[in-house]
């Protein structure tokens, strides 16, 4: 990988993550790559340390402030919050620390964040400060000036969870086409743009009608994300949870889409519970970073108030952004999904995926099971794990 394409670079015990242009993403490479492209021995390397120094993505709630509405909204987002929340002078603390720490990504959404008036500032601040600002939109206030406002970002991604109507069925809301025009305004301003969809038990047949529209649309990806019991979705996952045939049958329906689409398809790492029971390579997963939920080590998320949480649905730690030089290594951070594997249960401690795999997602287990400790109560192994022993216990 030629040196001239990387544009960002973070030691690491092992070695450092690159962050390239072209293409754009992160590669962890050892410390001989790092020498062959001319970086200096670090400190680091005298250290063997399995946390990495910093998440490589922060996901951070602006606001709870958001006037749609949204029947399953995780963030159980209203049109105002009243609560306290950080102003910009705040959030723009929260990327210094960030930039200290060589965070490559921060993620903005919300609620809203574009009904912020100071969205677009703090955005071109992080990026100012080196941290790649992207952003996640209802795409409602997008207009012809903001649009070209949003080039600040390194990818804007709309929430579409279906066509016409079956976008209101889903969200409960008529947004389709406000959402559909956000779309053209984005790419006639040049920006990097896709499309988020949440895969519930109501539009997962129709996913292919999404996927075409998205070619259509000429979005450069769609990120498909598992309805979880978050927030307001508490209230409905059991009529917009998936069901165990559409969890199992999850992965062979992607692989089918982008072999005929030719489309960036990207999954949320709740769903490799469903990838890995249709047996990929290990090695070949491994490789492409193929993985689970790395809440509180890859990833973490920043609330409205400052607190930062695990991942944008886990619930809040016991201190915030500001702490976070002090507390980010600590062995009392983030220990429900640090030490997760450790407390595996059965089905899951004996899987041969569980390195990989890591249970799944545990904010869905702990809201359906009652235990975070719990493997997903999605994963098509548990739920024959299950079956099996509902049926020994019938005889």
């Amino acid at each position: 990988m030629p040196g001239k394409s990387v544009i960002a670079y973070r030691y690491e015990s092992f070695g450092g993550i690159l962050h390239t242009q072209k293409p754009p993403m992160l590669v962890w490479v050892d410390r001989d790559y790092m020498r062959s492209l001319g970086y200096a021995d670090s400190p680091l390397w005298d250290e063997a340390d399995s946390l990495i120094s910093a998440p490589v993505e922060v996901h951070a709630m602006l606001s709870r402030r958001c006037s749609a509405g949204c029947r399953g909204c995780y963030a159980d987002a209203v049109s105002d919050s009243g609560q306290k929340e950080l102003d910009l002078e705040g959030w723009k603390k929260a990327m210094d620390i960030l930039a200290e720490a060589r965070v490559f990504h921060v993620a903005l959404g919300g609620g809203e964040s574009m009904e912020l008036p100071w969205l677009f500032e703090l955005a071109a601040y992080a990026r100012a400060r080196g941290v790649v600002p992207n952003l996640t939109t209802n795409g409602f206030l997008v207009d012809e000036h903001n649009a070209r406002s949003c080039r600040v970002f390194g990818q804007i991604n709309v929430s579409i969870d279906g066509l016409k109507e079956q976008y209101r069925q889903c969200r409960g809301i008529d947004g389709f086409e406000r959402a559909d025009r956000a779309l053209t305004l984005l790419k006639k301003a040049r920006c990097r743009f896709g499309i988020n969809t949440v895969v519930s038990r109501l539009n997962f047949d129709r996913l292919e009608e999404i996927v075409r529209y998205a070619r259509a649309k000429g979005v450069n990806q769609i990120e498909l994300l598992r309805f979880k019991p978050s927030g307001r979705g508490q209230t409905v996952f059991d009529e917009m949870g998936l069901t165990g045939e559409q969890l199992r049958s999850f992965y062979p329906m992607t692989q089918k889409l982008r072999k005929k689409y030719g489309l960036n398809l990207r999954v949320d790492c709740s769903f490799m519970p469903q990838i890995f029971f249709h047996k990929p390579n290990p090695q070949r997963a491994s490789f492409f970073r193929v993985a689970g939920c790395h809440a509180g080590q890859l990833l973490m998320g920043i609330m409205p108030d400052g607190r930062v949480s695990a991942c944008s649905f886990a619930g809040a730690e016991d201190w915030n952004i500001n702490e976070f030089p002090s507390r980010w290594a600590s062995k009392d951070s983030f220990s429900l999904f640090r030490g997760w594997r450790d407390r595996a249960q059965e089905p899951c401690r004996t899987c041969n995926y569980l390195d990989l795999c890591l249970g799944g997602c545990h904010v869905v287990a702990e809201t359906v099971c009652g235990s975070p400790d719990s493997g997903d109560p999605g994963c098509p192994y548990i739920m024959q794990n299950e079956e099996r022993r509902n049926c020994c216990s019938c005889v």
